[in-house]
């Protein structure tokens, strides 16, 4: 039982490979077995935003702009994904996030390619929604949220923070992580209480990884003993009332850069709610680096 087990999003298949997980969001655990079972578990989400725009445009007069039948033309498609003119992000309050590229075409007659997507280390990874427009008010209808200033760099990917994951570790280094997160588990399978969130209830606290990890209460860090930091990430929230701790335990790994440099890598291991305020006191060991010692 004390091993490492994922499970598809979509058809609860059981994978015992953190290599066979595919993702589509950049700071979401939730991962897919097949892109079948992606396409599917997005399908009613994409329905619905194709939905609101009919509606919109039925709205703005806007119903037959001729323009939208370009979007079927995939050189267009990618250079509205890969150099846009604009890109805005939208954050929802439970910390789900989608972006919009938008690319204007200058031809005789001026359209706009709007494209709202998912992403995943910066790179557009599930497209939710794609159309074009000649109306200012229908495009006009997509920004919202947080502008980014310079969407080049930040398609680059030349600012992704120290705690990103990095998918291109080495072979050691991902059986290394593999190794941790089955002891971290084994060790949380022992810690815990039956009276505390069943396993089969984590996947809806989801929504709560990535504020955790952005905007901690605070984090301490320890030594485990093949002496690698793990770093321990910890957050309170309340939920209909009730209040729970979130945690997510990291380590933190060193990459050579062309031979020379060393890079810190901070890789998430496990992420996991508790009502348990014993747990809390457990998982609190080590040095205080950042927050206030809660009472």
């Amino acid at each position: 039982m004390n091993r490492s087990v994922y499970f598809c999003n979509h058809c609860k298949k059981a994978l015992l490979d953190v290599e066979e997980l595919l993702f589509v969001e950049e700071s979401s655990a939730r991962s897919f077995c097949s892109e079948d079972c992606i396409e599917k578990y997005y399908q009613p989400i994409v329905s619905w935003y194709e939905n609101l725009e009919r509606e919109t445009r039925v709205e703005l007069k806007v119903a037959d702009e001729d323009c939208r039948s370009l979007i079927s033309d995939p050189n267009l498609m990618d250079k509205a994904l890969t150099k846009p003119d604009e890109i805005w992000r939208y954050e929802n309050e439970i910390g789900e996030d989608h972006f919009i590229f938008i690319k204007t075409f200058s031809p005789e007659r001026p359209f706009h390619v709007v494209i709202m997507c998912h992403l995943f280390e910066r790179q557009p990874s599930f497209i939710l929604l794609a159309t074009a427009t000649r109306s200012p008010k229908l495009l006009d209808k997509f920004r919202g949220g947080e502008k980014i200033t310079n969407p080049d760099e930040f398609i680059a990917r030349d600012d992704l923070p120290a705690g990103a994951i990095d998918l291109e570790l080495e072979q050691e280094s991902l059986n290394a992580i593999e190794a941790k997160k089955s002891a971290f588990l084994a060790r949380l399978l022992q810690d815990r209480i039956a009276a505390d969130i069943p396993f089969e209830q984590f996947d809806l606290y989801e929504k709560y990884f990535k504020t955790t990890l952005e905007d901690p209460d605070e984090i301490y860090a320890d030594e485990d003993d093949e002496g690698d930091q793990i770093f321990n990430y910890i957050k309170a929230y309340q939920q209909n009332g009730v209040s729970f701790y979130y945690f997510i335990i990291c380590v933190e790994l060193e990459k050579e850069d062309d031979g020379q440099a060393q890079t810190r890598k901070i890789i998430p291991l496990i992420a996991f709610p508790t009502l348990d305020g014993e747990l809390y006191k457990i998982y609190k060991s080590g040095t205080l680096v950042s927050g206030n010692l809660k009472n």
